[in-house]
């Protein structure tokens, strides 16, 4: 394509592990010219991301790529640290999953922005501020100056990424790489923000190159996708047709393990282990007819939690009243902001409430953690969206899974310990060989099946999930889902699911609430959501679900067993 902003050919990225390289990235070609959004989708570990490092130069020591890697004819392969220089940040930007990676926590979001708009445009510091509010503003930031004077810590993990993107898109750039940006925002959130990269990509011609597991988001965005799997293309083509009718078996899969709004179902999953055998899907029964006339295990009443700060209150959550049976999986669901964190944090005994009451079994539960005896603490665990945050990088596995279990005196040595350890790992359909791994050694999938593990370890009666799949591809979080579901049969587990994903409610939750501006303002079954009466805070959620493209958001139909 002669007109390409971007061409790529036979692109290979290898990176060194000891004395072998693994090639992460195997003789990859793609163009993107300017004004188009081209989607590159695959599993964790496909080599997805490497391209998009690749094409910013930023491999690391470790990484080598080789092949034909141009950007609007600039040979990016044979750049000295001032050609990047002048590249990146004015002509090239780039918008990474995790928006701590490119944020300096020493400097308020706004200087942070300013900064890159004062080297790369010239403008004067006042310019500069002007400009940077108005770019928070566009990323639908609430009270932009205040969001100016704000640092990074004192954001939530949605805003973050809106404060990112407002930097990469602030410089007006030629080329965007989009890593994962919207897999931390709610859908509402996530809808405006798609339509701000389409609006900004008609207006000043932009190329995007927009890397994800969201399926549904590719569908809607992107006028090409490349599917990778292990390092090669696999299938590409217009996204509405690669999306809806693909013909590779990968892709096929892939597409298969979307949640589905419309009903509860698994993905029957094939033996050969390298997703090429038969897709198949079994939907799933109804909820246990038990499980619904179950005893209530949590209760709060009027809940609330209200935050003094400079001498003005903010009220997070108001007059919050949910019940949670033994065995039952309720959904929490809400925009960032909306409170529903703030109320699994009070569960956990992490904040402590302004008003109402928290009840174990009937009985008060003591506000804090530290109030809290042993046996309350190990009745309510978490999982945390993150397990990057949550693992400790320096603890292997086995070292991870040690502690619940000698904390909790399910364990008396370090011995007995280990072995307890060995069988956690097993209920979550990990080997016992991945005890002596240390988190980076695992792939996010993995190292979220770790978490679980540890959070299970404590015998609990209920699971706190914080946004558990959301950072995961399609894939794996189907896997992920099918493990908590499989849990909750076997063990009696009840879960307070915390979710912006609708198509991940129907897969795991009996029940649903739905909280707005801290307060309840839907309550009631899966089912319930989608009724006709329902609130019209729930129909604009649903209606911001992606995939308009794939027709009512209901996947591509596939064999059911």
């Amino acid at each position: 394509m002669s007109d390409a902003l971007l061409s790529i050919e036979n692109l290979w990225v290898k990176y060194r592990q000891g004395l072998s390289a693994v090639a992460a990235v195997q003789g990859v070609s793609l163009t993107l010219a300017a004004g188009e959004i081209v989607g590159v989708v695959g599993e964790s570990g496909s080599g997805k991301s490497s391209i998009g490092y690749a094409v910013m130069g930023h491999l690391g020591g470790a990484g080598h790529a080789s092949g034909m890697l141009k950007f609007d004819g600039i040979d990016l392969l044979r750049m000295d640290e001032a050609g990047w220089a002048r590249l990146r940040g004015r002509r090239m930007g780039m918008v990474y999953q995790e928006p701590q990676s490119a944020l300096n926590p020493a400097y308020t979001i706004g200087e942070q922005i300013a900064e890159g708009l004062r080297y790369h445009m010239g403008l004067s510091r006042q310019a500069a501020h002007g400009r940077a509010v108005e770019w928070l503003e566009r990323v639908h930031l609430p009270d932009p100056h205040a969001i100016y004077r704000r640092f990074p810590h004192q954001l939530s993990g949605g805003q973050l990424q809106r404060a990112v993107i407002a930097m990469a898109f602030a410089t007006e750039p030629q080329l965007v790489i989009m890593d994962e940006p919207t897999t931390g925002l709610d859908v509402t959130t996530q809808a405006r923000i798609l339509d701000l990269v389409a609006d900004l990509r008609d207006r000043t011609r932009v190329g995007i190159l927009y890397v994800s597991h969201d399926l549904r988001v590719v569908a809607d965005l992107c006028e090409r996708v490349i599917v990778m799997h292990r390092g090669l293309v696999v299938e590409e083509g217009p996204a509405v047709k690669v999306l809806t009718r693909p013909t590779a078996s990968y892709t096929k899969r892939l597409v298969a393990s979307i949640p589905d709004l419309h009903r509860r179902r698994t993905l029957l999953r094939d033996n050969t282990g390298d997703g090429e055998g038969a897709v198949c899907v079994r939907e799933l029964p109804l909820v246990p007819q038990e499980r619904r006339a179950a005893p209530t295990l949590l209760q709060t009443r009027g809940l609330g939690r209200t935050y003094q700060s400079h001498g003005r209150a903010t009220v997070a959550c108001k007059e919050v009243t949910i019940d949670v049976r033994a065995g039952e999986s309720v959904a929490l669901i809400g925009e960032s902001g909306s409170g529903k964190t703030t109320v699994a944090k009070c569960v956990l005994g992490l904040e402590r409430p302004s008003r109402g009451e928290i009840l174990l079994d009937g009985a008060p539960l003591p506000a804090s953690v530290h109030d809290r005896p042993p046996a309350l603490r190990r009745r309510i665990q978490i999982v945390f969206q993150n397990p990057d945050g949550s693992l400790n990088g320096r603890r292997t596995v086995r070292q991870t899974l040690r502690r619940p279990l000698l904390i909790h005196c399910r364990a008396r040595t370090t011995e007995e310990a280990d072995g307890l350890s060995a069988e956690l790992l097993a209920s979550v359909d990990l080997p016992q060989a991945y005890l002596d791994r240390y988190p980076h050694e695992l792939s996010g999938g993995e190292k979220q099946r770790v978490a679980i593990a540890r959070a299970l370890g404590a015998e609990p009666d209920l699971i706190v999930c914080d946004e558990p799949v959301s950072a995961l591809d399609v894939s794996v979080q189907a896997t992920v889902l099918d493990l908590c579901r499989r849990l909750q049969a076997e063990r009696g587990l009840a879960f307070l699911f915390i979710t912006h994903d609708l198509g991940v409610v129907r897969q795991i939750a009996e029940r649903a609430v739905v909280m707005l501006e801290g307060s309840i303002c839907h309550i009631g079954s899966v089912d319930s959501l989608f009724a006709a009466d329902a609130h019209p805070y729930v129909k604009n959620l649903i209606a911001s679900i992606p995939g308009r493209r794939f027709g009512a958001r209901r996947p591509p139909e596939v064999p059911v067993a």
